[in-house]
């Protein structure tokens, strides 16, 4: 399943990026167009994706970036409480992170994240179970 974000959507916020049942798709930055929940798997392996913009977003589903390498920026507003197990999984090119509203951070969440080296959390936090892998 690809997604391309460049154009405008014929929905209306909020948004649910679909599940991905394919991998290794190929996609640019991808924007914020209302997505609220970034579903279980929807960038797989996904090699071209450099940039992401969520900051509606309030859940990340597992792995839902997962293997993502050249991922290098994410932004999250303040509504963003879950990030799912293994959503972020090996993505080695993520340097910093800003979680100000996370409230749970499931399993090797950002396991493998190799050059991950700045992160904010939220004093909200409450849950976060083995989130770097090392």
């Amino acid at each position: 399943m690809y997604f391309n974000l460049s154009y405008k959507y014929k929905y209306k916020p909020p948004f649910f990026l679909a599940e991905s049942r394919t991998s290794g798709g190929t996609y640019g930055d991808i924007a914020q167009y209302g997505i609220r929940r970034v579903g279980k798997c929807a960038f797989y392996k996904c090699k071209s994706l450099r940039g992401v913009d969520l900051k509606s977003a309030v859940e990340i589903g597992r792995s839902a970036f997962y293997q993502c390498q050249n991922l290098e920026s994410i932004e999250f507003g303040d509504k963003l409480e879950t990030v799912g197990q293994s959503a972020f999984h090996g993505c080695s090119s993520l340097e910093h992170l800003k979680l100000t509203s996370i409230v749970t951070i499931e399993a090797a969440a950002f396991a493998e994240c190799t050059r991950l080296t700045d992160v904010e959390f939220s004093e909200r936090l409450e849950a976060y179970i083995y989130i770097l892998g090392l």
